[in-house]
């Protein structure tokens, strides 16, 4: 919408004679005079609106020459600066466009007021060239955007007024547009700021690996902190001897029993592509084996008349002559029984350790045995590198809450009503040093039992042994039960348990040596004390080997064998045991590991060990491991672990907190632990074989048999036991 002015004697100007002034952005008029006819379709403007007051107040009029810098009605709002005071009541009919207008205005124009321009401006409207024939004089530097054609704007003439200095152009507001642009410009500014952080701030013993041209593949349920320390030192010593670093491609599947199936099913899909392509016209006819893959990985050991084989035994064979790999080198952690399993399937195999130390496999420096447990596989396939033993962990601030007498010094202790609903325990499906947790209770267990044979008196020594095996057996998963009903839960991963333990959301747990000291260590407080303990059940542990083996079709099998060789040597033992920051030891965390080397435990290198009362040789001798009493059933343990208590694990507690409140009725009691039908006797006569070799179909049938066998006792007992029977 364009303004007109009043000149001195109160008459109209015509619209060509109007001075530049701001543009009125208030709202129009309902009605404009008649507007000069345009020959050309006017630029679009900002829309106003078209609500104006009925009547506007009078105004003074503004004296000239000087503009005149008045306020604005209250009803107009003001979404910008007006500089103009003078509106009239009524708009005079516009005149037409005179030739003369220059000469005309030159003493009666008003100077233009100050004001910021609007962000664009509208082409002026031409006039028709058939009213003036004067040319269209030069545009004003601060045009007025009109909506009835405006002629183009006149100069101003020279005043003797004071003139106030024009006000620069404020910068105009980001449009929304430019506003998301910003916003979207800081969003990716940060982004690449997170995603360059590491690469800017990233540890000096990152550069180590920056000129590695090789990597080694490992898999290993070992935690950060030894896969951090082993990797840095053994880049270091491979630059020491080469001049380049290797780096160590670590992968993690899970736990140890996660970390078996990936391996079986990983080398039967590459048996099964492998035995298909080079037998591209056969067609496999075992009905008793799924696949050549299934049979490659079989136990089975081959005899020497190939001639008379199976399709399956062949199909063996070829697998063990075979260099069929999974893309990875190493196998390193874990206990020593999946290994040994790995090893009969010939997933493993001898990396030439042995032979090329032979003075270290000796009773001196690396025993085969220790308290009954092997450290080193007799095919040489497998050796330990570190030693284990398994314990409790418990926290002093849960027992003194808890008002037990003492705390917890053997595995039997962890069963009492105390404790219910306040045990961290793992899986031993799914975690590896949970099983052998459990196979050392119910060693402890079978020991004790057998310990009460007085053989000397006694008519038949081989029945009495096993009447006692049967009654430990018995003994040891009924104290199972009472672990399991007193756990808040069971889970996957061993590593978990001494950590809620140590947070305060369990009272106490089963764990691994190592785990339950470096928490230990980690909590300690000033004054020397630290709110979790952990302590070897007296002659209920052995000391078990973490092993490290090398894989079938290993792809830098030289690789593989220079660091067993160093995790083996004083140079890598010492990693295990001493103090961070020693000399020979780990650069930021102490891993509270036992060495396996027995010169790593004189009195010169136990100046610098974390735990340098801790010898585990001669803790071994208080207690010795029968492999026979339970190594070949331990794939049958975590089955029944499974269906009596993890399966069930809602009917185990209801029926054992109703048995505690009722004080132990005797039928509820026996009904409850009644386990006879996996007692010792049947799993020696075929249950366990079953369990081993079975079609995947009939196991999940037995278990499912036995779950709910279990769960009806359970069930039963608890009612039984409000009963008060």
């Amino acid at each position: 919408m364009s303004s007109f002015s009043t000149a001195e004697g109160g008459s109209p100007l015509p619209p060509e004679e109007k001075p530049p002034s701001a543009p009125l952005l208030t709202p129009a008029p309902e009605a404009f005079p008649e507007a000069v006819p345009a020959p050309a379709p006017v630029p679009a403007v900002v829309p106003l609106s078209s609500s104006v007051p009925e009547a506007l107040p009078e105004l003074p009029p503004v004296p000239a020459p000087a503009p005149s810098f008045g306020s604005v009605p209250e009803a107009f709002p003001l979404p910008a600066p007006i500089l103009s005071s003078t509106v009239p009541e009524a708009f005079p009919e516009p005149v037409p466009v005179a030739a003369e207008t220059p000469s005309a205005l030159a003493e009666t124009a008003t100077p233009p007021a100050a004001s910021s321009p609007p962000e664009s401006f509208p082409e002026p409207a031409k006039s028709d060239p058939t009213e003036s024939a004067e040319p269209t004089p030069a545009p004003n530097p601060s045009p007025v955007p009109a909506i009835s054609p405006v002629p183009d704007p006149l100069p101003v003439p020279a005043s003797t007024s004071p003139v106030p200095a024009p006000v620069p152009p404020a910068k105009p507001p980001a449009s929304g547009t430019q506003r998301d642009f910003l916003r979207l410009l800081a969003v990716f500014g940060a982004l690449a700021l997170v995603l360059a952080a590491p690469f800017l701030l990233r540890p000096p013993e990152n550069q180590l690996f920056a000129d590695a041209t090789e990597s080694l593949v490992i898999i290993s349920p070992h935690n950060d902190s030894i896969r951090n320390e082993f990797a840095r030192a053994f880049a270091l010593h491979m630059k020491a001897k080469t001049g380049k670093p290797v780096r160590i491609d670590w992968r993690d599947v899970g736990g140890t029993s996660e970390i078996s199936k990936y391996i079986d099913g990983s080398y039967q899909a590459a048996f099964d592509q492998a035995w298909h392509k080079a037998h591209p016209d056969t067609r496999w006819k075992e009905k008793t084996v799924a696949s050549p893959g299934a049979a490659a990985v079989s136990k089975d050991v081959p005899d020497d008349t190939p001639a008379d084989d199976t399709q399956a035994q062949a199909a063996r064979r070829e697998f063990l002559a075979s260099k069929i790999g999974i893309g990875a080198d190493l196998f390193f952690g874990g206990g020593t029984y999946p290994f040994i399993q790995h090893a009969k399937r010939g997933q493993i195999v001898d990396s030439g350790i042995f032979e090329a130390e032979p003075g270290w496999f000796t009773e001196d420096v690396i025993p085969q045995e220790a308290s009954g447990e092997q450290l080193y596989d007799p095919g040489h396939r497998w050796v330990g590198n570190c030693l284990s033993s398994f314990g409790i962990c418990y926290n002093e601030d849960w027992i003194r809450r808890l008002k037990v007498e003492k705390p917890p010094a053997q595995w039997a202790d962890l069963g009492d009503p105390h404790y219910i609903g306040t045990l961290a325990i793992a899986d031993p499906a799914k975690s590896g040093s949970a099983v052998k947790t459990f196979e050392m209770l119910m060693q402890q267990q079978l020991g004790q039992a057998v310990a009460k044979i007085d053989f000397a008196n006694v008519a038949d020594p081989v029945e009495a042994e096993r009447n006692a095996l049967d009654a430990g057996w018995t003994a040891g998963l009924n104290l199972i039960q009472r672990i399991a009903a007193n756990a808040r839960y069971f889970t996957d991963n061993a590593a978990k348990t001494p950590f809620d333990v140590a947070q305060g959301n369990a009272a106490a747990g089963m764990s691994i040596d190592f785990y339950g000291r470096t928490l230990n260590e980690a909590l300690r407080r000033t004054d020397g004390s630290s709110r979790i303990q952990f302590i070897l059940p007296e002659g209920g542990s052995s000391i078990g080997a973490d092993p490290i083996a090398m894989f079938r079709g290993a792809p830098h099998p030289e690789l593989c064998l220079e660091f067993i060789h160093f995790v083996l040597s004083p140079e890598g033992q010492r990693l295990w045991h001493y103090r961070p920051g020693t000399e020979g030891g780990p650069a930021r965390h102490a891993l509270r590991r036992l060495p396996v080397r027995k010169d790593a435990f004189t009195p010169e290198e136990m100046k610098f060990s974390s735990d340098p009362d801790l010898n585990p040789y001669e803790r071994a001798k208080s207690f010795h491991y029968h492999e026979a009493w339970t190594g070949p059933h331990l794939g049958l343990l975590q089955f029944i672990i499974q269906a009596m208590c993890l399966e069930p694990h809602e009917e185990l507690c209801e029926a054992w907190k109703a048995l505690t409140e009722a004080h132990f009725p005797p039928r509820a009691t026996k009904l409850f632990f009644d386990v006879q039908f996996v007692g010792y006797t049947n799993v020696t006569g075929g249950l366990s074989e079953q369990i081993r070799g079975g079609d995947p179909l009939m196991l999940q049938k037995r278990r499912r048999d036995m779950r709910e066998n279990f769960r009806r006792n359970y069930i039963r007992a608890a009612e039984l036991a409000k009963r008060g029977e």
